[in-house]
This record gives C-alpha cells, structure tokens and sequence, in this order.
C-alpha cells in the first residue's frame, strides 16, 4: 500500500470513528488508488449507508466500494418492522406527508 493510501484509509478511519453512533469498529477500511473499500458488519442498512456516505465525502476519495453485511441477530419479526418503518419514512420523505 502506497502512503497517499495509507494516509487516505486512516482518514476514513478517523472520521467514522468521530462518530461513535455509527458503531464503525467492526468495519474494516482499505484504500487503494483513490478508492475505499469498505468491510465488516454493521446492525442495519441506515448505519452501513452512512458509513459509506461519510467515507465517499472525505477529500481524495474517488469512489467507495462497499462489501458492509448487515447483521441478522435482529431476528425475521424484527427487520421486517424495521423495514416497514424505514418504508414509510422514506415515503414522507418523498410525498411529504404519511402514506
């Protein structure tokens, strides 16, 4: 790994942990020419979206390549309610009122 890299994935890494909610300890940050990649666990696909967010709008960042897996301890009951939430909020996002 070249230093422009190695300087470039400790950045990502220092600004995900800035953001202790992201529970970011569990992924894994390369870089390589400019792109990061991205692997490990997180709890939902909101965190794993915001990590990559976070990594894609740090400077010298060309593209970001994410292998994040969601965690399933949530069990099938569980996901599935917080799918249907993140539906419906994302649909009041969208229509600007309720569905």
């Amino acid at each position: 790994m070249h230093k422009a890299d190695e300087s470039l994935a400790r950045r990502v890494r220092d600004t995900l942990r800035q953001h202790g909610d992201l529970r970011s300890n569990e992924v894994l940050v390369a870089a390589e020419n400019g792109v990061v990649t991205l692997e490990g666990w997180v709890d939902d696909i909101w965190i794993g979206a915001a990590i990559e967010k976070f990594a894609a709008n740090i400077p010298g960042v060309l593209r970001v390549d994410s292998q994040l897996k969601v965690r399933t301890e949530l069990g099938a009951e569980a996901q599935a309610k917080q799918t249907e939430f993140g539906t419906a909020k994302r649909a009041r996002a969208i229509t600007g009122r309720g569905l």
